[in-house]
């Protein structure tokens, strides 16, 4: 039998060493493969995560707060309502987002800038309405009602004219409460309590107490 020689003893050596090579790259390599796979059922099948907090703020490079995100309670009310409101670089609101769950009113979205404030809410579902109004009540507020399809303008002064398309009719109202009604008016009589409607073609004239100075048609 002949004996072995170095060069083959060491083909040999070099033989196993390659096959446990190879056995040990094929169990890393399916190792990496396991470990990827858990991972990507694992980022599958995990939730997008939930951040929770009282209130956000929004800052600007300054570190002043430009805006808000809160559960707010007004001055006037015990219930928190939430609120989104932004600020202008010296801190005063110029828009509010606010619910409507306190009770206080519906749903409203307020613009301010300077002195005038827009606003716009559902207080009722069936009469939804937009307010135009100086901050300090002493300049024109505009009310839309979207719902009823009125339109009136209040003066500074105490005056009012209305336009009212569910009737239809065009109203003036002064300071002293003398009033003016073009169009469809409802009128009560005092001595029965009788309520009629006029007709499109109508105008008339109240005293401030209410009572009719004149009319047409007769």
């Amino acid at each position: 039998m002949p004996v072995p020689t170095d060069v083959q003893r060491l083909e040999e050596r070099l033989a196993r060493a390659e096959r446990a090579l190879r056995t040990i790259v094929g169990a890393a390599v399916a190792a990496v493969l396991i470990c990827l796979g858990i991972a990507t059922v694992r980022s599958q099948s995990a939730s997008p995560p939930t951040v929770r907090a009282g209130s956000f703020e929004l800052l600007d490079s300054s570190g002043r707060v430009r805006g808000r995100l809160s559960m707010k309670v007004w001055p006037s009310e015990s219930t928190p309502e939430e609120a989104l409101e932004l600020f202008d670089e010296q801190g005063s609101a110029t828009v509010r987002l606010t619910g409507g769950t306190s009770g206080r009113s519906g749903p409203t979205l307020s613009l301010f800038k300077g002195d005038t404030t827009i606003q716009a809410n559902v207080i009722d579902p069936e009469t939804p309405s937009i307010v135009i109004m100086h901050r300090n009540a002493k300049a024109l507020t505009v009310d839309f009602s979207a719902g009823r399809g009125a339109l009136a303008l209040n003066g500074a002064s105490g005056g009012r004219v209305m336009l009212d398309a569910s009737l239809p009719s065009v109203s003036a109202k002064d300071q002293d409460g003398f009033e003016v009604d073009m169009g469809s008016a409802a009128i009560s009589t005092p001595s029965t309590g009788a309520k009629t409607t006029t007709s499109a073609a109508s105008v008339m004239l109240f005293d401030k107490s209410g009572r009719v100075l004149w009319s047409t048609p007769r």
